[in-house]
């Protein structure tokens, strides 16, 4: 039998881990469920906010994921995915000036990662920041963080500015990358 911290701290292991589970396989409710449960048996564990701002993000339910990331960010300070995810909610809710000032945060802590540049563009095309996005998509692409919409993003920016023929070089790298991609073909 479990007892004391290391029972409570593998129990809400165990939570975490179904949590995870029910992410990967699309059940966000369930998630949600285990997760408020690992939270009441382990307040105090930054990954379980995290976990939880992150599910209601995917649904749809970025007040309560606003809510639940600074927690996160409170018991742990110095993840950079926790600023990052918080950013992306602040551009889906607009709110422009904390998405940036968590992507530089994030960007601080973790400058190699592609990922957070390839979102911190899209907020900057969001906002018709045009420019800043190109630059954010090819560091997102000098990082190897290559995938179709990365290309497809600065393919835009490109014609925004009326570049057509740096954007079809993007598309067509987006279509290499996805060649069956009815999006690439209906863009180009």
């Amino acid at each position: 039998m479990l007892s004391g911290k290391a029972g409570l701290s593998q129990v809400s292991q165990v939570y975490r881990q179904e949590a995870i589970k029910a992410i990967q396989t699309g059940n966000y409710t369930g998630a949600l469920e285990i997760l408020g449960m690992a939270i009441v048996r382990e307040p105090l564990n930054a990954e379980n906010f995290y976990l939880r701002g992150y599910t209601k993000y995917a649904l749809d339910d970025y007040l309560g994921a606003e809510m639940d990331y600074p927690r996160s960010i409170a018991l742990a300070p110095y993840s950079a995915d926790v600023f990052a995810q918080r950013a992306i909610v602040r551009t889906q809710m607009e709110n422009y000036g904390g998405a940036m000032e968590d992507f530089a945060r994030a960007l601080e802590m973790d400058p190699g990662n592609g990922e957070i540049w390839f979102h911190r563009a899209r907020a900057n095309i969001l906002q018709k920041k045009t420019y800043s996005c190109i630059v954010d998509c090819n560091k997102a692409l000098e990082l190897n963080f290559r995938n179709e919409s990365v290309y497809m993003l600065k393919a835009g920016a490109e014609t925004e500015i009326k570049r057509y023929d740096e954007a079809m070089e993007n598309l067509n790298a987006a279509l290499k990358l996805s060649p069956e991609s009815s999006n690439v073909y209906s863009r180009r």
